[in-house]
Order: structure tokens, then C-alpha cells, then sequence
């Protein structure tokens, strides 16, 4: 990945919508609109780059390419490339910049899943903490992964030298629990 000719002033500048308006019908507005990626080979030229033509023109920007980010099946971002060249994106360029954009998408939305996850978690175990009723789990490795204060209670030990044990020992303690609970 490289970049040239990068100026802020050149995004701080210029006004784009995604809205069917004059500054959402350039490649940037109908990328995120429609899903599909779009083209300006030649910006000097081309009718729907008029609102950013000047800017664009004084950054050296000849063309430029709006490729979507999709997650879902709908847009949520868009990828834009401009190069100093004229019709710089042939369908190699295109082909390759399209792959790239799907590869970002996906990085960005395992990101935010894995966030998300992380989220949940923390409020679980939050909930869990919180709880008067003593709650052991083991993670996907078999090892205690939650041992709360008031498991703490019951068993007369702290969480330290329990966390991260093997947890085999906690089926026969959950058995024993649910006899303690259900006496049938």
C-alpha cells in the first residue's frame, strides 16, 4: 500500500453526500447508494465530479475510483483511490482494488464484531459478578474462566488460585449443587 500527493485540505474541502443530490451523485454518494463501485476516468471531464473538480485538479488528481464497503449485502463505507493519471483503472486495476475493498470490509467488520463480543462479555461477566448465587464456568479450553464473589463464598477460596485452572472438578460440583437445590 503506498500513497502520494495525500492533503488533508483536500478532505477537509470537499462536501459529499450519499443522498441523491448534487454532492451525492459523484462516485463517492452512488458507491455507498448503490452498492457497486464507480469510476471517474477522467476528472477533468467527467460531469458528475463537477462540485470537486477544482479541488481535485489543484491536489493533481486526474481519476478516481469509489469502491464500496460492504458488510451484510449494504454499504457502510466507501474506499476512495485517486491517481495522477488519466483512465488509470483498467479492469486489472479494478479487479484488484475490488478485492482489496471486500478484504478491508471484512477486517473492519471482524473488528467490530470482536468488539462487540468483547462488549457482551464484560457485561456478562459483570451481571455474573453481581449475582448472589454462586457462578463457576469454564472456558473453551475446560479451565475456570469465572470463579465470582460469591462463588468465593461457598467454597472458602479466592478467585486467584482458581481462574485459569482445569475445570474438571466442576461437573461433579454442579451435580452436587443441583442436589443441594432440587432434594427429589
Amino acid at each position: 500500500m503506498a500513497q502520494a500527493g495525500y492533503s488533508e485540505a483536500y478532505l477537509q474541502s470537499i462536501q459529499l453526500s450519499w443522498g441523491d443530490n448534487d454532492l451525492g451523485r459523484g462516485p463517492t454518494g452512488i458507491a455507498i447508494r448503490t452498492g457497486q463501485l464507480c469510476i471517474a476516468q477522467d476528472i477533468l471531464h467527467d460531469p458528475h465530479f463537477q462540485p470537486w473538480r477544482e479541488t481535485a485538479l489543484k491536489q493533481g488528481y486526474a481519476a478516481s475510483i469509489s469502491l464500496p464497503l460492504i458488510a451484510n449485502d449494504k454499504a457502510f463505507g466507501v474506499l476512495n483511490i485517486y491517481s495522477v493519471h488519466p483512465h488509470a483503472f483498467d479492469a486489472n486495476e479494478t479487479r484488484l482494488l475490488t478485492e482489496l475493498a471486500g478484504d478491508v470490509a471484512y477486517g473492519i467488520e471482524a473488528l467490530r464484531t470482536q468488539t462487540a463480543l468483547q462488549d457482551s462479555e464484560t457485561k456478562f461477566r459483570g451481571f455474573l459478578e453481581m449475582a448472589s448465587e454462586a457462578n463457576i464456568s469454564s472456558n473453551d479450553q475446560g479451565k475456570v474462566g469465572l470463579f465470582n464473589s460469591s462463588a468465593e463464598e461457598v467454597f472458602g477460596c479466592g478467585q486467584g488460585g482458581i481462574v485459569g485452572q482445569p475445570g474438571e472438578w466442576l461437573l461433579p460440583v454442579r451435580v452436587l449443587l443441583g442436589r443441594l437445590h432440587n432434594p427429589e
